[in-house]
Parts: structure tokens; C-alpha cells; sequence
């Protein structure tokens, strides 16, 4: 159902847009001049709507827009609609610094109420506040047990910078389709947390939810089975003590990511500690 109708005064369930928080992402291949306005009115056109509540841009990295069709000739693009590929590539005539800029304007005109950030490590959030005149309310980061990311936690924390948490249980289904590593270590079938999920008569997820609440971390888990998404919501009416917290935290050792990255420059594969510790946009120091 699009979004006007939802909100129109004469539908039976008088849901009001002010009840409702919506947030949508720049995608990499938008942020050259002029495109991340573009980017924002074809979002509000496809969902109908005048603003959203947040809008954040995904990537640190700017990447090069191609055409599907002169890449893939032979190939149909899984999304009928999409004609541009993102191009793995990354672009540097496009800083970080003139992206944000145009992600400011939004703000001023209406059509955003707050902007954020999406995988920002530490030196790329250090950059952008360097210039910000409307600094990031948010960063939507990988965060779980095993990817505590304790560093870059603290600097938001410290910038007033509120931590959203994707893959806040570990993405079962990232790790079902990934090779052995990914599925033998999937966080819902960890021993601690089963034996932490019997103890307060709790699932698996919930405890890991939980965990990530009690540090004032914003999750938002994924799911289509409504028995999960109802769990999912159960999750504050116990509390995990210090004990508990400690053995969750124990789990960080693991230091595994479920989504990976996949980054060309200058025709070089870029690994994901380079990507992951290296300033936005920079030429990483071993290339």
C-alpha cells in the first residue's frame, strides 16, 4: 500500500504520517553534484511521500555509475527496473566533503528531517565532522557480539552520534548462504547464548537483542516470519546482569562480518581490513 493512502484521513486504520518513521539511504553511485537531490526525489516520488524523518548516506565511497546493459550485454539485471549498475571502481573526483554538503540541503529544504551516515569508520566520521554544519545523527553500523566494534562505539558516543545496529543477531541468512566459516559460526546457535536464552526462558535472538538495547544501541533485526518479528519485540521485559553481559561480550574475539564489502582500485581488489581502516575516499597506505 503506498504510503498516501496509508496516511489518508479517510483509510480505516488513521495512521498519521507523524506516527510513522521512515528512513531511506543514498546509494554510492549518487553522490556526484546535483545526483543526491535527484536521488531524494525519486525516493519521495516512489513512496509517495513530501519528506522522510532520516536520511542517510550508505557508503563512505563514491563509485562509478555504468550502464547495466554495456557490462552484462548477455545478462538480464535481477531488478527490472534498475538500469544503472553500481560499478565496484571507486571515484575520486567526488570527495566526502562536497556528498555531505548536498546531504545538508536536504535539511534545509524540507525534505529530510535529520541525516546520518551508513559504515562510517572512526577516521571517516573524524573527517565529516571537520566540515559538518549539520553533523551526522546517526551511524547504521554491522554490530553483534561477534563485531563488537568497541572503538568506533565510543566515538559516537562521545560525538552524540546514536549507534544503529544492522544484523544485530548475526544475519542467519547471510550466513546460510556463505561459505562453512559463516555457517558453523552463526550467533543464534552460540552455546553461550543458548545457554544465557535458557536461563531467562528467552530465544536465542532475543537475548542478543537484549544485549544490544542495554547499551543503548538501536537495532533493527530483519525478518519476514511474523512468529520472529513478534519475538523480536519481546525484548523488554528482562534484563541481562553483568555476568551476562560479560560472557556476551566475550563472544567479540570472533570478529566476524556478515556483510562483506567488495571495492576495486585502480584495478586492485582492496581487502576488507584495508576498506574497513582506511580514511573515506583516501588512497589506502598499501596501494
Amino acid at each position: 500500500m503506498p504510503f498516501d493512502s496509508l496516511f489518508a484521513q479517510e483509510h480505516e486504520s488513521r495512521v498519521k504520517r507523524e506516527d510513522v518513521y521512515i528512513t531511506s539511504k543514498l546509494w554510492n553511485t549518487n553522490h556526484g553534484p546535483g545526483d543526491v537531490m535527484k536521488a531524494m526525489e525519486t525516493t519521495l516520488k516512489d513512496l509517495k511521500l513530501s519528506y522522510v524523518d532520516l536520511y542517510l548516506m550508505h557508503w563512505p565511497v563514491a563509485l562509478y555509475r555504468r550502464p547495466w546493459k554495456a557490462k552484462h550485454p548477455q545478462t538480464k539485471c535481477n531488478f527490472s527496473t534498475v538500469d544503472w549498475e553500481c560499478d565496484d571502481e571507486w571515484r575520486f573526483d567526488v570527495s566526502l566533503e562536497s556528498t555531505w554538503a548536498q546531504m545538508e540541503a536536504l535539511v534545509y529544504s524540507g525534505r529530510t528531517r535529520s541525516i546520518g551516515v551508513s559504515n562510517f569508520n572512526v577516521n571517516s566520521l573524524k573527517r565529516l565532522m571537520k566540515i559538518a554544519r549539520i553533523k551526522p545523527v546517526v551511524n547504521q553500523i554491522e554490530l553483534h557480539p561477534y563485531l563488537i566494534q568497541s572503538e568506533l562505539m565510543d566515538f559516537c558516543r562521545e560525538n552524540n552520534i546514536q549507534i544503529v545496529a544492522y544484523c544485530p543477531i548475526g544475519s542467519p541468512g547471510n550466513a546460510a548462504l556463505a561459505g562453512d566459516h559463516l555457517r558453523q559460526s552463526t550467533l543464534i546457535h552460540n552455546p553461550i547464548i543458548n545457554r544465557i536464552a535458557s536461563i531467562h526462558k528467552k530465544s536465542p535472538a532475543q537475548i542478543i537483542l537484549r544485549w544490544a538495547l542495554q547499551q543503548d544501541i538501536v537495532v533493527i533485526p530483519k525478518s519476514t516470519n511474523l512468529e520472529h518479528i513478534q519475538q523480536n519485540i519481546d525484548v523488554y521485559n528482562f534484563y541481562l546482569d553483568a555476568e551476562d553481559m560479560s560472557q556476551i561480550n566475550s563472544l567479540q574475539k570472533a570478529h566476524i562480518r556478515y556483510v562483506p564489502t567488495s571495492h576495486t582500485l585502480f584495478g586492485r581488489r582492496i581487502s576488507e581490513e584495508t576498506f574497513w581502516n582506511s580514511d573515506a575516499l583516501q588512497i589506502p597506505s598499501d596501494i
